[in-house]
């Protein structure tokens, strides 16, 4: 089975609750609030890339997620894709898989990582093909494989901030698709 088909058949969807406490949330949203925001290349949504110390993003990562699969091992986080996503009312983004980042052939993303900055009415990520609907609550992450389809929901009212990541692996020896 190839290793996307497995990681689509083979995995779940990771809910961590307190993943980041209140306080790194407030300071993750100060931090980008200070930072310069550009619109998503689909929707209404903002983004921007963050200076935050991924050493200790990916050591904290690394408690939860699996080391090795099919031969890959964890790598950390891939730096342009760890980003600030601030969500506005009304704000939506439609169904979607995250696409991989291939470094090189030995070195590619398998994951993204999602952690609701904060709680807001309405955002929820929905992941139609398991039937699953997430709402954002201050702290918590998400890891899921990046073939899983999934959308956010309207913003109801207030903002949605959210800190995304791709997971990187890499791959020693013969590299089989």
């Amino acid at each position: 089975m190839r290793l996307r088909e497995y990681l689509k058949e083979s995995f779940e969807i990771l809910e961590i609750e307190n993943f980041f406490s209140e306080t790194i949330c407030r300071e993750c949203i100060d931090i980008a609030e200070q930072g310069d925001w550009r619109t998503s290349n689909l929707g209404t949504r903002k983004i921007q890339t963050t200076q935050l110390d991924r050493g200790w993003l990916e050591g904290l990562l690394r408690e939860h997620i699996p080391h090795e699969i099919q031969g890959w091992h964890y790598e950390g986080i891939h730096p342009a894709t760890c980003q600030f996503f601030k969500y506005t009312e009304n704000d939506t983004f439609p169904n979607h898989q995250d696409a991989p980042i291939e470094v090189s052939p030995r070195v590619q993303s398998l994951f993204t990582l999602v952690v609701y900055l904060n709680d807001c009415h309405g955002g929820e990520t929905g992941f139609p093909e398991k039937n699953k609907t997430l709402a954002p609550r201050l702290g918590r992450a998400v890891i899921f494989p990046q073939n899983f389809l999934h959308n956010s929901a309207r913003v109801g009212s207030g903002l949605k901030y959210i800190l995304r990541a791709q997971v990187l692996y890499r791959r020693e020896g013969e590299v089989a698709y």
